[in-house]
């Protein structure tokens, strides 16, 4: 308006203008200038309501000024202004990033432009700009021209899906992405991932304008009609995350607060294993698959015909014949794996056509019995209204709906490291990985607000992190919130490293989950996170939450209370030997907590499931001793990978023979004792005279088990003889295809026939009196175990039963840091990390150096994967010897005919296993200042440090317990490996159950951080990245460091310190000398037990 009054006068003038200046003299200019001067001025603001306007419809012409200069600096404080170009100034663009966003001078600043195209585009549109190597979309925050006449803009990225995490490159370079996503969907950048890219570009690189709107959590998508593209969360690759946006007018009038604060989760957990996520407890045991189309079927097909509305009367009439119905299960015929580690499992997603369903019904005459759907009764739909009725009200089957949490941690066999046989590329399609799919597919279904996921570190290793990326798509493509971290159990207080991948999902509209920040200083235990994972590590806030966090804990922790054991113990109850000595063992032995089982209900329970099949392998031990003597039940114990009490002793007999590969990080171990025992080999030489039910008699007395054949990919299978009246094992030392009967036969060489035949017969008498010692040592722990009454507190204080050939290389590592294989008798180290053990030395690169000081014996090791390059058949044809000239390392034997120091030792990692206790340490001593880096499932001492400082066995139960951080009123409870899943005291069943579980410290961490959640109030975060890490407190962990401060304990690291010295420990805990040896004619050394005692 006030442009249009202007414009008559400003007319009129220019009019005037001229006839004025011809008839007014020179007195009167003054008064001509003043109209001149009038007529300026309205030009002026004329022109200036002119540019306004074009402004308010986004239209300007190409390098006009649109925005005074303190409207700018109020519109962009960020912006440096100037000019004129000052001297040395370039263009940002050759800078490093963030300098090229923010050392441009602007000299004009725009609302809007127009290409030469004519294309009108304004500061908040979205724009398509042109990219090498693709295309990208921005969302214009600024226009402005440098102090060069250079006209860029300025903006906010927006990722497509192929440039999220969730993208993964093939072998040809090909962007992909394993679950399908909406092709119109991109997510905007964070301002953290903003300001890490060159965000100011040229103007001459917009190629289109596009429409991207925003769209409500949880709101439907819109049409293409309606944009181009939309966006409703933002991406940061730091924790592989993906959060909704949440702008103020999505808020909503927050409820009333709760009297009681409660927050009640129904939670519907996966793959609990031992529990250590359910830390709280368990409720419903049932398969992950089983479950999902019980759900499916019970909500679509059963309540659709039988759940009635509660007010509608239902006209259905009782049974004659049918009391009521019980129950309900799930029955399939899938098709399932017939042969190795996938036989019996589920090969793919189960099918409703392989699945039907059996009801429990009641019948008049009061007996009850499982019948088939289809083969149900007549005329009892009343009694089954009643039934699905009750078990709606009741949510006895879960449903969309009533699931809120769905937890767990899918199988990891699949992907860990340590899974020899597991597949390495298309890891998806493994057997083994196969219920990750199902998980998700659980998600979807049940569309619970949160999910939360365990995994191993190994999922970030395989493919370039496909695994992680897969969870991260399956959660977006559910339009589910997504964050991904790497936490250490030894962050929150476990004396142990053990990386694990956690993974918080979030249904839109819920507040995403954080990770806990650590309480606890953790020592340095060197397993590397992969390159794709170092934004996912959890960390602290700062330096100063790290100095005030607890002091780290270590093995020196755990160990001070524990009544020491043998690696033949065969109790389950014991007595502390004294009170806590560190605060770590006041929190492990704190009670349960109120409302929970008791420890005594707990022990009741366990011993009233395993007593009756441990006291049938005690027994039957003892029924051995009794019947055949002492020495018949040594030899019970030769030549076994443990002693494992889930079969009977014929049954555990065949399966202990079974050879399994040994795994770790490095190359396959043969720690069987077929190819390396000599006492598994048929020697006329040697007759043993022992009973035994796992061989078949011939023409010659008893057969041996026959050696190991490779099986596919290092796996190995070995083929046991049949029973036999004749209890007479022969065992051949002179078979070639048994390395330690090559060697001995290379080695008795050097003598003549009658000191040979002498050699073997003391070689017998050593072995049948170790076997009579090692009898007598069992024997006097399964007395001790029959007559014991214990029901002391302290339960699963037991270590895993190794072979005579195991035990007694643990006998043969000296007690004090560091020591291994390396340090036994025999076995030389070498200047370049390798080492040498008389019968088997370092291999000869192929620059034809080695590091043995006798030249080396082998070649390196192919790294096939066929049966033949397994690394202790590389230099099958190779050579045979107990000693090479000028190595210093001797061959000494055990009295059970295998070497003290396996070849496999020498061989594995390239022969530098062990070097500075490492963690691939075969027969390694863990120490009182050290950590262990993971519990693993299988606590045989090959290829890991797993022995006990000062005793001469593994970790026990207890202890691997504890080193997870499972209290000591957690009664473990074996499991038979059977599809019956029928409790017993298996050994190995229970170290898998700590191998498999999530550390309970960490669990309890998790769930502050989710309570945090649940009960915060949403509020706006736009493009802001809330923080991923906030800290948690846990009552329990502060009242046990409180109790243990007012008595005075102070944990071990504080005690002595990470660097000081531990002799004082070693001497106070007390050295052990190796076994003793007798050296007999030339370099021969037969180790042995003296004739009472092993040691």
């Amino acid at each position: 308006d006030e442009v249009e009054s202007l414009l008559p006068d400003l007319q009129r003038a220019a009019r005037e203008l001229p006839d004025l200046q011809r008839s007014w003299s020179r007195e009167e200019l003054p008064d001509l200038q003043r109209v001149a001067g009038s007529c300026m001025e309205a030009a002026g603001m004329y022109l200036q309501g002119v540019l306004e306007l074009q402004r308010l419809e986004g239209i300007s012409s190409p390098g006009r000024e649109l925005l005074v200069q303190d409207k700018v600096k109020a519109a962009f404080p960020h912006r440096k202004c100037a000019s004129v170009a000052p001297a040395g100034y370039v263009d940002p663009h050759s800078l490093p990033i963030p300098e090229c966003n923010t050392e441009w001078l602007a000299k004009h600043h725009y609302q809007a432009v127009r290409d030469s195209d004519g294309v009108e585009v304004k500061v908040g549109d979205a724009v398509e700009m042109g990219g090498d190597p693709m295309d990208f979309y921005m969302l214009v925050t600024e226009l402005f021209e440098d102090v060069k006449g250079k006209r860029v803009c300025n903006g906010r990225y927006f990722y497509s899906k192929e440039e999220t995490v969730m993208a993964n490159e093939n072998e040809e370079g090909e962007k992909f992405i394993e679950v399908l996503q909406d092709p119109r969907r991109l997510f905007v950048a964070t301002e953290e991932d903003n300001a890490s890219y060159t965000t100011v570009q040229p103007l001459d690189t917009i190629v289109r304008r596009v429409v991207i709107k925003r769209v409500k959590p949880g709101a439907p998508a819109p049409g293409p009609k309606e944009c181009d593209f939309w966006y409703d969360q933002s991406h940061t690759r730091q924790f592989f995350t993906f959060m909704d946006v949440v702008e103020a007018e999505d808020l909503e009038e927050e409820e009333e607060e709760k009297e009681d604060n409660r927050i009640d989760m129904r939670v519907l957990e996966l793959c609990s294993g031992v529990g250590g996520l359910g830390f709280l407890c368990q409720v419903y045991c049932c398969g992950i698959d089983e479950v999902l189309m019980l759900s499916k079927i019970w909500f679509l097909e059963i309540m659709t015909k039988w759940n009635k509305s509660s007010g509608s009367k239902s006209k259905a009439q009782a049974s004659k014949e049918v009391v009521s119905v019980l129950e309900v299960k799930l029955c399939e015929n899938a098709p399932r794996g017939s042969k190795g580690q996938c036989k019996g499992q589920l090969m793919s997603r189960l099918k409703r056509e392989f699945c039907w369903l059996e009801y429990l019904v009641m019948y008049k005459d009061e007996t009850a019995k499982w019948v088939k759907d289809s083969d149900m009764p007549l005329q009892c739909e009343a009694e089954m209204e009643a039934f699905v009725h009750s078990h709606c009200a009741a949510n006895r089957i879960p449903i969309p709906g009533t699931v809120d949490m769905i937890m767990g941690g899918p199988p990891c066999q699949g992907l860990s490291g340590l899974n020899r046989n597991a597949k390495r590329m298309d890891i998806l399609n493994d057997p083994k990985n196969r219920l990750i799919r199902t998980y998700y597919d659980m998600v979807e279904w049940f569309k619970p607000k949160i999910t939360l996921t365990e995994q191993v570190l190994d999922m970030f290793k395989k493919e370039n992190g496909r695994y992680a990326r897969f969870v991260a798509a399956s959660l977006c493509a559910h339009r589910y919130q997504c964050r991904i971290g790497i936490i250490a159990a030894g962050d929150h207080g476990c004396p142990q490293g053990r990386f694990r991948t956690i993974t918080w999902g979030a249904a839109p509209g819920q507040r995403l989950p954080a990770f806990p920040e650590p309480s606890h200083r953790c020592r340095h235990f060197h397993t590397t996170v992969p390159r794709v994972a170092q934004d996912c590590r959890v960390q602290f806030l700062s330096e100063a939450s790290r100095k005030a966090a607890y002091p780290m804990t270590l093995i020196g922790d755990i160990l001070d209370d524990l009544p020491p054991i043998s690696n033949f113990t065969m109790t389950d109850a014991a007595d502390y030997i004294c009170e806590p000595t560190r605060p770590y063992q006041v929190y492990m032995r704190r009670a349960p907590p109120p409302g929970h089982a008791s420890l005594e209900e707990r022990v009741n329970a366990a011993d009233s499931l395993m007593r009756l099949r441990s006291n049938e392998v005690l027994m039957e031990l003892a029924k051995v001793y009794h019947e055949n003597g002492p020495a018949a039940l040594g030899y019970k114990f030769f030549c076994r990978k443990g002693v494992d009490f889930k079969d009977d002793i014929k049954a555990r007999e065949m399966a202990a023979d079974a050879a399994r590969p040994a795994e770790d990080d490095g190359e396959l171990l043969d720690s069987s004792s077929s190819d390396e025992d000599g006492t598994e080999s048929n020697d006329k030489a040697l007759v043993a005279v022992m009973p035994s039910t796992s061989a078949k008699a011939g023409k010659e007395g008893k057969a041996a088990p026959k050696a190991a054949k490779a099986g596919k990919k290092g796996g190995r299978k070995q083929e046991v003889g049949d029973e036999d009246e004749d209890d007479v094992l022969v065992i051949d030392f002179k078979r070639e295809a048994n390395y330690v009967a090559e060697t001995w036969k290379a080695f008795q060489k050097k003598f003549t026939p009658s000191d040979q035949k002498r050699q073997e017969e003391t070689r017998q008498g050593s072995r049948e009196a170790f076997a009579q010692d090692l009898g007598e040592m069992v024997y006097q722990e399964v007395v001790r175990a029959t007559t014991s009454r214990s029901a002391g507190p302290l339960r699963d204080h037991r270590a895993l039963q190794c072979n005579a050939d195991d035990y007694m290389r643990m006998v043969g590592v000296p007690s004090r840091k560091n020591a291994c294989f390396r340090d036994m008798l025999g076995v030389v180290s070498n200047p370049d990390g390798t080492c040498c053990a008389g019968h088997c030395h370092a291999y000869i690169k192929k620059d034809d150096t080695c590091g043995c000081q006798g030249g080396g014996t082998t070649y390196e090791p192919t790294h096939s994967l066929h049966k033949d390059s397994r690394i202790d058949l590389h230099d099958r044809d190779g050579w045979r010897g107990a000693d090479l000239q000028r190595c210093e390392s001797k061959t000494f034997w055990l009295p059970t005919g295998d070497f003290l120091c396996p070849r496999w030792c020498v061989t594995f990692q390239k022969g530098k296993s062990g070097r500075n206790g490492s963690r691939q340490s075969c027969f390694g001593r863990v120490w009182y200042d050290e950590i262990q880096p993971t519990v693993v499932t299988r606590a045989e001492p090959h290829n890991l440090k797993l022995v006990h400082p000062t005793q001469d066995r593994v970790l026990s139960i207890r202890e691997m317990a504890r080193s997870q951080g499972f209290p000591d009123y957690w009664v473990l409870i074996g499991v038979d490996a059977s599809s019956s899943r029928k409790e017993t005291s298996s050994i190995p069943t229970r170290y898998r159950q700590m191998g498999n579980a999530v550390a309970p410290p960490v669990a309890r961490a998790l769930g502050r951080c989710l309570i945090a959640a649940l009960s915060a109030p949403r509020q706006e975060t736009g493009h802001k990245e809330v923080h991923p890490v906030v800290r948690v407190v846990d009552p329990e962990i502060q009242q046990a460091y409180e109790e243990a401060r007012h008595l005075g304990l102070v944990a071990y690291s504080d005690d002595c310190g990470l660097d000081a010295s531990t002799e004082a420990t070693r001497n106070h805990k007390g050295g052990k000398r190796a076994p003793a040896a007798e050296n007999n004619e030339g370099d021969m050394a037969v180790g042995g037990p003296k004739k009472r005692g092993v040691k």
